[in-house]
This record gives structure tokens, C-alpha cells and sequence, in this order.
């Protein structure tokens, strides 16, 4: 995947929506611009440069799949170490407010109340329109193909599966028959000739008799 390129995508669109930065908490957006797979991360996208955050838990994991951004581990909260690296980066941007946008879907009133008390009244917290969720709508190449990929797969494992569906089914089938003929037809059987002989045919004990054997014969 060209994490690289979907993370320049984005930048061309904060401009356009009266962003200086964006600030990712959703972890399928992250993934989506990053390739990061674990739990726990807060992305920050801005105009020149993307920053990855999360904890001590995924450092290796981090290094190994993050791609296109800068890594920074911390033990604190993702959510509080993006907000310091935002507040000691804001004379970098230039500007006398900056203008970051958030997640409102994604991001709790919990977080939210610490991102306001970590930055200080020169940032301005505006939720953003849906434009990562807009981006992965439309698929790219590589997307295209591990679709087709899995849809093979999925194929041939359906195959597989409805052949053991036909074999389950037929000894189903053969279970009811064996119970139809000795409940529903025991009178038939108590005079058909073809049964093995040697077993009384008088009286409930031989009509039960006839029907265990015609259950072994199924």
C-alpha cells in the first residue's frame, strides 16, 4: 500500500476545508494512512509532516509497520502526547491560531476536555468532515486486487464447505428415512419378504425388531 500517497491525498484537502492539521484518533483511519494494526494511537496530519503517537506496548510493532510518518512513543496518553507535540510545534506553523481538525464521531468528551486543557487558546478545535471515511471509498489498485484475492478465497472455500453440506445431508436423509419406514410404515415392513428372516413377525417385540434392523441396513 502507498501509505505515503494517502497521507499527501490528505494534505491537499486541509486547505480546502480551512485546516491547519488534522488530528486522527479512529484506528481504521490510522490504519488506512499508516498501515499501524494495534489499539491504541492518535495520528496528527499537517501540512508539511505526519506524526505518529502510541505507548510503550507498540514500540517494535510501530517502527515495523508505520510507514510515512514520524514515530513517537511515550508513556502517557497518545491523546496528551499529541497534544504537547502540537503546543511545542505551533511557532513552526507560523500562524497566530491554528486551526487543527477532530474526529467528532470518534473522539470522547473525555479526550476532547484533555486536548483543551493541554493546548493552550492559540489552537482552535474544529470537528472535520468525513474526509479520510470519503478517501477510502474510492479503492486503489492494490485494494482492488487483495478484494479479488479474497474473493477467490472465499470461493473456493465455499465450494469446500457446500460439498460437506451435500455429505452431512445425505446421512440426514437416510436417518429420516430409516425412522419414516419403521414409525410411519411398520405394517408394510412386517409383511415385506425381502427383510432377513429368522426374526418374528408376530406382535409389537417383532415389529420393533424389523425396525432396528432396517435402521443397521441404513
Amino acid at each position: 500500500m502507498d501509505y505515503e500517497s494517502r497521507q499527501q491525498n490528505l494534505r491537499s484537502k486541509l486547505s480546502r476545508h480551512r485546516l491547519d492539521g488534522l488530528l486522527i484518533v479512529h484506528l481504521p483511519n490510522i490504519r488506512y494512512l499508516s498501515g499501524f494494526t494495534g489499539s491504541s494511537a492518535i495520528l496528527v496530519v499537517t501540512e508539511s509532516k505526519s506524526v505518529f503517537f502510541s505507548d510503550g506496548r507498540y514500540s517494535a510493532q510501530a517502527k515495523a509497520e508505520v510507514q510515512g510518518a514520524k514515530v513517537m512513543i511515550s508513556r502517557k496518553a497518545p491523546i496528551l502526547t499529541a497534544a504537547e507535540w502540537m503546543l511545542r510545534n505551533r511557532p513552526k506553523l507560523g500562524k497566530s491560531r491554528i486551526r487543527v481538525g477532530i474526529e467528532g464521531d470518534h473522539l470522547s468528551v473525555a479526550a476532547r476536555t484533555r486536548l483543551l486543557n493541554t493546548l493552550s487558546s492559540k489552537f482552535l478545535l474544529r470537528e472535520a468532515p468525513p474526509i479520510i471515511e470519503q478517501a477510502r471509498m474510492v479503492k486503489d489498485a492494490a485494494e482492488i486486487e487483495l478484494i479479488r484475492r479474497a474473493v477467490r478465497l472465499g470461493s473456493s472455500l465455499f465450494d469446500r464447505i457446500l460439498e460437506r453440506v451435500r455429505r452431512a445431508e445425505v446421512g440426514r436423509r437416510r436417518h429420516v428415512i430409516s425412522d419414516h419406514y419403521c414409525l410411519g410404515r411398520t405394517v408394510l415392513i412386517a409383511s415385506r419378504p425381502s427383510l432377513p428372516s429368522g426374526y418374528p413377525t408376530a406382535g409389537i417385540r417383532g415389529l420393533r425388531l424389523r425396525c432396528y434392523t432396517l435402521r443397521l441396513l441404513f
